[in-house]
């Protein structure tokens, strides 16, 4: 999950003003309609399901 956010983070937020809440809310779903069906394929190497298993803290 983090890695998505970072990705829609990358593709929507950085260096970006939206002058009004909608025009940011357009633009995350434009990310998830449009955007992130084009690129899902490069995104495999950044996006997979390896996860690292945490020991409990002491």
């Amino acid at each position: 999950m983090e890695r998505l956010w970072k990705v829609m983070n990358e593709q929507t937020r950085n260096n970006r003003y939206y002058p009004s809440k909608q025009s940011f809310k357009n633009d995350i779903l434009n990310f998830f309609e449009v955007k992130l069906p084009q690129m899902a394929s490069s995104l495999v190497s950044r996006l997979n399901d390896n996860f690292q298993a945490l020991n409990p803290a002491s």
